[in-house]
């Protein structure tokens, strides 16, 4: 893995997206996917998120993006995520309740994570069609 070494942070990207992208498959895929989702969003910030409500970051920046259209390994994770369509994956996820209970905690914490990073996240969570009914 030495190749990789400083590149983490574009691999977390990287690996939420995919994720995000995948979040309503079934079966297995789906199971890795939460797990994945919670391992980058959740796990990986543990050490430095308070849990006392600060607004870890404001609001989100614009979403750099390369040439190609991709977006770009500046900026952090979450603001690189589609919000407007993840949320409403995580809803349909969480309305078919088909996961084991230890998944939906962690796509529950995942929900948390993102609220605690900025106020605007989390009115758009609230402002989600079907999501609040869960949390």
């Amino acid at each position: 893995m030495e190749e990789s070494r400083g590149e983490e942070e574009k691999v977390r990207k990287t690996s939420v997206a995919a994720s995000a992208d995948a979040m309503t498959e079934r079966g297995s895929l789906g199971l890795k996917v939460v797990e994945v989702l919670w391992e980058a969003l959740v796990r990986w910030d543990e050490e430095w998120v308070n849990p006392n409500g600060v607004e870890l970051h404001g609001d989100p920046p614009e979403v750099p993006m390369d040439r190609e259209g991709e977006v770009s390994s500046k900026g952090d994770v979450i603001s690189s995520l589609r919000l407007r369509l993840f949320l409403p994956q995580i809803a349909t996820v969480l309305d078919a309740a088909d996961l084991p209970r230890l998944l939906l905690v962690q796509l529950l914490a995942v929900l948390q994570r993102l609220v605690m990073q900025s106020n605007a996240i989390a009115d758009e969570i609230s402002a989600t069609p079907s999501l609040l009914i869960f949390v």
